[in-house]
């Protein structure tokens, strides 16, 4: 197998990877629910912040991830020669073309990816990551308030009601249950999101990679001389 081929594995293995902890982010918030909507949600505070201290280990490292990919975006960008429009563009692309014709498999590859890549990150591009930023930051925020409100909600119940009359613990079962599935809806929503932006820059590299190693094959075809009698 070769370099290109082990590359053009390495990907859609790396996509199968994403696919995988996806779901599995989605299990630890499904199970997460299912606490919050039992009878021992404010009985068993160390379960409660087990599977909340999971959830937010799955937030908090793709918010991150995506604040770096959102500074390469701009780091590329900052770093581009000064684009063309127009006529200007279109003669600019031929000496690039003459240029790859001299190159390898391998170096054309490498150059028609970065170019894809350059194509792809527009501004509406660039504003769809910048939301998803927010978003998952908004969640942090929201998961570091029910971090402490159970805290109190729980010493507020333990010290105040009796067996005989649970007020408080149901009052705080509605509200704080509601409260919390919320947040867990924009989590899946959020973890969605995220993983499948990355999954699409990955079916992207490979898509391109698969074209441009067919245009190159295409284009290395030996053309067979014929005699002349």
């Amino acid at each position: 197998m070769s370099s290109i081929e082990d590359f053009l594995s390495s990907i859609r293995g790396e996509i199968e990877e994403i696919e995988k902890e996806k779901e599995d982010a989605k299990k630890k918030v499904d199970e997460f629910i299912e606490f919050l909507t039992s009878d021992r949600l404010f009985k068993d505070w160390n379960r409660y912040y087990k599977l909340l201290y999971d959830v937010q280990n799955i937030v908090t490292p793709l918010v991150q991830r995506l604040i770096a990919f959102e500074m390469s975006i701009r780091k590329a960008e900052v770093s581009a020669p000064v684009s063309f429009t127009g006529r200007e563009e279109k003669e600019e692309a031929v000496p690039t073309v003459v240029e790859e014709e001299k190159k390898g498999i391998k170096q054309r590859l490498i150059s028609l990816v970065k170019r894809k890549k350059k194509e792809e990150r527009k501004p509406a591009q660039a504003t769809e990551l910048k939301s998803l930023i927010q978003y998952g930051q908004d969640i942090i925020r929201r998961l570091d308030a029910i971090w402490s409100e159970y805290r109190s909600r729980y010493y507020l119940i333990m010290f105040q009601d009796t067996e005989e009359e649970r007020v408080r613990e149901q009052q705080s079962v509605l509200e704080f249950v509601s409260y919390a599935t919320n947040i867990c809806a924009d989590i899946v929503t959020f973890v969605n999101a995220a993983y499948n932006m990355r999954i699409a820059e990955l079916e992207s590299k490979y898509e391109s990679m698969m074209k441009a190693l067919a245009t190159a094959e295409i284009r290395e075809l030996p053309v067979r001389k014929y005699a002349t009698s």
